[in-house]
């Protein structure tokens, strides 16, 4: 299944703001097999732009469509009027939601708040915790979309809340294999060099990116569909592991500084450090982890060359 994203926001493209929905939402999915995300899009507050960008995913057929900005109350919310005008429909007031809205804010401007409780009429809408901004699902042909708004706060929500339990997981199995190696210590270049042959062996079947960071390179290893079979990937993850070993600290969610506290606690031993341009904030980084005081025992910020 494919899926497409169009961010949309004058200020997601003048460089006010910086895109993190299209990021978290294909992060979400990455791990059901099946869902590929194939394109993400980000526009201004353009009508013909948008309209373009959902004509290109229905000609390519793009089953899963996600849309996220453009649903607030302001003449540069464009949203709703282009999905009107692309799918030949109209808005339609969510009474539950206009209730709900009235009795928050009984004091505000009653036009924009009624603009807040419109949907299309193909539409129904989805879990909104977090704003005021109602989301919704529809299907058109073959098509599905999820016409979210723009906060990234109220996108986590409704993808964690709604959308991934109730239209995702019924449908999609979790692509077991699928892995994050976490590296540090070496260039992804490096890696690179190690590991060619083992990726060019396995190039169609498993699928190999690398990611730089500033706590070092993560590998991330995903089994392209049913090609591979759950042993062959563990061959593949451990053949990968014997050539690098040396430089993994860690897997998916793991974090540097919190493995950085359980070796040291592991072996018994303690840490300090001293700083000069990082300011603190290698300190800051190692006390974020909740009880680090019984490994850290403190820092020192050089910074003039006479206190050096």
């Amino acid at each position: 299944m494919k899926v497409g994203i169009i961010c949309i926001g004058d200020e997601l493209i003048n460089g006010y703001t910086k895109d993190t929905n299209s990021s978290f939402i294909s992060y979400q999915l990455r791990i059901y097999k099946n869902l590929n995300v194939c394109n993400v899009f980000i526009v201004g507050d353009d009508y013909m732009q948008i309209s373009k960008n959902i004509d290109y995913f229905l000609k390519n057929k793009i089953d899963y469509i996600f849309i996220t900005g453009g649903l607030g109350p302001t003449h540069d919310d464009l949203t709703k009027k282009v999905l009107c005008q692309h799918f030949n429909c109209k808005l339609k007031v969510n009474d539950d939601h206009y209730k709900k809205l009235l009795k928050k804010f009984s004091n505000k401007n009653l036009k924009h708040i009624k603009s807040q409780a419109e949907i299309l009429d193909i539409s129904k809408p989805l879990l909104n915790d977090m704003g005021t901004a109602l989301p919704m699902y529809f299907k058109y042909k073959k098509s599905s979309f999820f016409i979210l708004p723009g906060v990234p706060s109220e996108v986590k929500s409704i993808m964690n809340n709604d959308i991934i339990p109730n239209y995702i997981k019924p449908y999609f199995h979790v692509n077991k294999n699928h892995l994050t190696i976490l590296t540090a210590g070496i260039y992804e270049s490096s890696l690179y060099a190690k590991l060619k042959t083992i990726i060019k062996k396995y190039n169609n079947k498993i699928k190999v990116a690398f990611l730089p960071g500033y706590s070092g390179v993560k590998i991330r290893l995903t089994a392209v569909g049913e090609l591979v079979s759950n042993n062959d990937f563990l061959k593949f993850r451990q053949k990968i592991e014997s050539k690098i070993k040396e430089f993994v600290y860690g897997y998916n969610d793991d974090k540097l500084n919190e493995v950085l506290g359980e070796v040291l606690i592991e072996n018994k031993k303690t840490l300090a450090v001293a700083e000069s341009c990082t300011g603190g904030y290698l300190s800051k980084i190692i006390t974020d982890i909740p009880g680090s005081s019984m490994y850290y025992k403190g820092g020192i910020v050089a910074y003039d060359n006479d206190i050096k």
